[in-house]
């Protein structure tokens, strides 16, 4: 049975191959206020037991403030919370990224999904 379960493991899962960081300026919430840079990560993983199969994952780093609940003081938290930065998958990105496909490098599959990433920024963000 455990061996069953580490065999499913494996059969799914992708290892970290390739990070790549960089500034896109996107569009704010307020239409009025333009661009905004916004610091993105893409992260390219290939199969662990088939070769040559990859996917990708586009995030974001955005900022939280995260402040506990509990416990309390006085009716309030007695912490004032701290400011995070973490890293959220952008979830606006096409599926066609993290749906594995198969490619004869790690080069390839990036070029591929820097293609991919573009395209999507142009056509749906109107970035040029």
């Amino acid at each position: 049975m455990v061996a069953g379960l580490r065999q499913r493991i494996e059969a799914s899962a992708f290892a970290l191959v390739k990070t790549l960081e960089f500034e896109l300026e996107l569009p704010t919430e307020d239409a009025d206020a333009g661009l905004e840079a916004a610091t993105m990560r893409l992260e390219l993983f290939e199969s662990v037991n088939v070769p040559g199969r990859f996917r990708a994952r586009l995030s974001q780093l955005e900022f939280f403030r995260i402040k506990p609940t509990f416990p309390q003081t006085g009716g309030e938290p007695s912490s004032f919370g701290a400011d995070e930065r973490i890293w959220k998958e952008f979830a606006a990105v096409p599926p066609s990224l993290s749906a594995p496909r198969e490619f004869d490098s790690a080069e390839e599959a990036l070029e591929f999904v820097l293609e991919t990433v573009t395209a999507w920024a142009r056509n749906q963000l109107g970035l040029r």
